[in-house]
This record gives structure tokens, C-alpha cells and sequence, in this order.
């Protein structure tokens, strides 16, 4: 089978190579094997970069380097692109702290490197690039969408390490929204339905950055309640909820152990509202056995479509606090609030793909 995988890679044929690293990794965070896992990772990352500079393709025309820089607490990521006649032919990733070197310096340093001065600035002098890099506005869409992907498979390959920039995100996060638990397991949940029927639930997870695909969850909602999102909430989030509580229960010093299956923050995709049937849960105790979870609401609000965010429309986390109080913070939408839009779209999508399964069924 090993050698298998080896041919394939040098065929280029990397999906079934790709399929085999996901199940080892899922199964060393199941074993609590992190350290193995963030290797692993390493080692998909990488996989990842050399498929993708087979794909990434701009104008013929376009040759030239493009940076990103991105600031996550006291520390700066650094990716440079270089392509050549539309082709990415090379990718460098960075780390630097913010004490160790000053900005103008770390361009002047990419400017040696490729012997090419850095004249173009773009989105608050995150994007630098070359004079030569005459891009479109589809061009920069293209651009950014693979910056996103090598800054997010930079931070979970990064993520083993102690001083890692991954831990850098999830204080930040804590920080920002003021949450009670350092956030190293993130779960998000969100209901879809057609028209009130074929409702089901989507839970996605993350575990010090990794997903934690062996802890996704579906929910087929009950019949009649599809209709009612908020039934549909309350009844997803009870049987979140249900195994675990008795478990605990009925484990006595186990209490501990048990935590590992309890979310640092527990998310739901919708706002105030949705927030509020959990509020009423744990007001009435019925969700009483369950360790303090932070429990929070993404709201898209009037930032629901695009076009409104271009005029300053912001999406909302609400956060329910000790003391039963909601508070809310507007997105400023870097790589913090990146880490929770990706995990509620991770939901969403397979939410998603569960209602649509239950309805192929029964169209059969």
C-alpha cells in the first residue's frame, strides 16, 4: 500500500495520498497525539503547495513577486508568491516577531531576494508586489483566495510548536471576545432546511487548530420541526449535550477525562436569538451537569450579502457571559475572525450535505 501511495505521488496523483494523511491525522487526535498529528499536518501542507503550483495559473502575461503580509498579535506572517508568465513557480513562508524586525525591513529583504523593488501597495499595505504585476480585478480575487489557503496551512503546520503562531490566533481570540476558556476546542453548529422540511444540523470542530473530523456530528430534526428553527436549535443542542451529561454523570472521578469531549466554545450560526435558546436552556438547567462552556452566536446580520459589506456592513459575534449578559463585537475580519468564518462554513456545508442526502432518499 506504502508503495502504492509513492507511485501515485510521482504520477502526480495525490487525492489517494491526501485521503491516507486525513485518517492518520484524525486518528492521532484521537489518540491525543498532537505532536505526530501537527508532523502529519506538515506533511499534507506540503503535499498540498506542490499540487497547487501545478494549478495556480494567471495571465500568460503576469510574471512577478506578490506578498502578503498578515499581523496576528506579535507576530507577522510572510508569503511571497512568484510567478512566472502567469505560472506560480515558487512559494516562500515566513514567521517573524514583531520585536525582531521592523517592517521596512522585512520588504527590503524580499526586495534583495528577487532583486526587484516592491512599488505597489494594496488593502492597508497588506499586499506588496512588483511593478511588473499588472493585475485585474479578477486577478487579485484569484490571488487572494491562494494567499488565504497557504496562510491557513502555514498557521496548522506551525501549530506543534509551543511558541506557535496558531496559539498566537486562539489567545487572540480569547482576548478579542473576552472569552472565559482558552479556545483549543471550537465546535459549530447550524441548521438547514428547505422550505421548513428535510431540516437537519451540521456540527463541525476544531482542535488546536486541526479539524477534528472524527467529532463532526449530523442531526436529522425531528418531523414538524422544520419549520421552527429555534425547536430545531434547542433539540440539536440537547443531544450535543445529552450523551455527554450522563456520562459524566454516571462517571465519578471521571469528571476529568470527560472534559476532553467538552468544547472550550460552543458556536452557533444565526444571532441574538439563537444565542438566547441556549441562555434559556441553561436558565431552566437543562443543560445543568455540563461544564462552563463559552457559548456564542455568529451573526451575518445586515453583512449577509457581499455588496453590503463593501459599505461597511459587519458580521457580529454575540458571546453569552457568567453573569447571563449577551455582548457583542463587530468583525474586523483578519485571520481571527477568518478561523470563525471558516469553522461556521464547515457547518454550514455539512448541514448542507446531510439535508440534501435525506432528500435524495426520499425522492428514491
Amino acid at each position: 500500500m506504502r508503495m502504492k501511495l509513492v507511485q501515485d505521488f510521482f504520477w502526480w496523483k495525490t487525492q489517494g495520498i491526501k485521503s491516507s494523511l486525513k485518517q492518520e491525522i484524525d486518528q492521532c487526535i484521537v489518540d491525543q497525539n498532537f505532536e505526530r498529528a501537527g508532523k502529519l499536518r506538515d506533511v499534507y501542507n506540503n503535499l498540498e503547495q506542490f499540487t497547487q503550483k501545478q494549478t495556480v495559473i494567471l495571465a500568460e502575461f503576469i510574471s512577478g513577486i506578490v506578498s502578503k503580509i498578515v499581523h496576528i498579535e506579535n507576530k507577522r506572517i510572510i508569503i511571497v508568491l512568484h510567478f512566472q508568465n502567469g505560472k506560480l513557480v515558487d512559494v516562500i513562508r515566513t514567521l517573524q516577531n514583531y520585536e525582531d524586525v521592523e517592517l521596512n525591513q522585512i520588504i527590503s529583504s524580499i526586495e534583495i531576494e528577487f532583486q526587484k523593488e516592491l512599488l505597489g501597495r494594496k488593502n492597508n499595505s497588506q499586499y506588496y508586489f512588483t511593478k511588473e504585476m499588472k493585475l485585474r480585478a479578477k486577478d487579485w480575487k484569484e490571488l487572494e483566495m491562494h494567499f488565504d489557503h497557504y496562510v491557513s496551512s502555514f498557521i496548522a503546520s506551525n501549530s506543534r510548536q509551543q511558541d506557535s503562531i496558531a496559539n498566537e490566533l486562539l489567545k487572540g481570540l480569547q482576548t478579542r471576545y473576552a472569552l472565559k476558556n482558552y479556545p483549543y476546542r471550537i465546535e459549530c453548529l447550524d441548521i438547514s432546511h428547505l422550505s421548513g422540511g428535510w431540516a437537519s444540523g451540521g456540527l463541525s470542530c476544531l482542535v488546536g487548530m486541526v479539524p477534528y473530523k472524527k467529532w463532526y456530528r449530523r442531526y436529522k430534526i425531528s418531523e414538524g420541526k422544520g419549520g421552527d428553527d429555534y425547536a430545531s436549535l434547542q433539540e440539536c443542542v440537547m443531544r450535543r449535550f445529552k450523551y455527554t451529561k450522563v456520562w459524566a454523570e454516571e462517571s465519578e472521578p471521571s469528571a476529568v477525562a470527560s472534559k476532553q469531549f467538552i468544547p472550550d466554545l460552543f458556536i452557533l450560526d444565526g444571532g441574538r436569538e439563537q444565542l438566547n435558546v441556549v441562555k434559556k436552556l441553561i436558565d431552566n438547567q437543562m443543560l445543568a451537569g455540563v461544564w462552563e462552556i463559552q457559548f456564542a452566536a455568529l451573526g451575518k446580520g445586515t453583512a449577509r450579502k457581499s455588496g453590503q459589506k463593501i459599505h461597511g456592513a459587519k458580521e457580529i459575534l454575540y458571546v453569552l457571559g457568567n453573569d447571563g449578559v449577551i455582548s457583542t463585537t463587530e468583525f474586523v475580519y483578519d485571520e481571527i475572525d477568518r478561523l470563525l468564518i471558516n469553522l461556521r462554513n464547515e457547518a454550514h456545508r455539512f448541514a448542507n450535505s446531510y439535508r440534501k442526502k435525506q432528500m435524495q432518499k426520499e425522492i428514491k
